[in-house]
């Protein structure tokens, strides 16, 4: 179970069928059911502060989504061999490359 920093009436939660949303500001008390075609069961989830959920799969695969929408705006197919357990979000920091080769003086 993941819940969305940014709107706490948002929590996304998975089971062997499928990948599920449910926000508590809609009238609707059933869960909305996320687009997992050609994946199979969702293993490990992580929010990001800004509407986007990583899940893993059991096939080694990897979905984005957005807050927004039911479909994942992109799916990386089979990045493992086996179950992905475990994922989450991390900042990046690198040194700017732009200097590399000028002189220090």
């Amino acid at each position: 179970m993941e819940f969305d920093p940014e709107e706490s009436q948002i929590f996304y939660f998975t089971t062997s069928v499928g990948l599920f949303k449910v926000d508590k500001r809609e009238q609707s008390d059933k869960p909305t059911q996320l687009d997992t075609i050609g994946l199979n069961s969702p293993t490990a989830l992580s929010m990001s502060d800004k509407g986007f959920l990583l899940t893993a799969y059991s096939c080694g695969s990897i979905c984005l989504y957005q807050r927004k929408y039911t479909t994942p705006i992109t799916v990386w197919y089979h990045n493992a061999k086996g179950p992905i357990t475990q994922i989450k979000w991390c900042q990046l920091y690198f040194d700017d490359m732009a200097d590399v080769g000028e002189e220090v003086k």
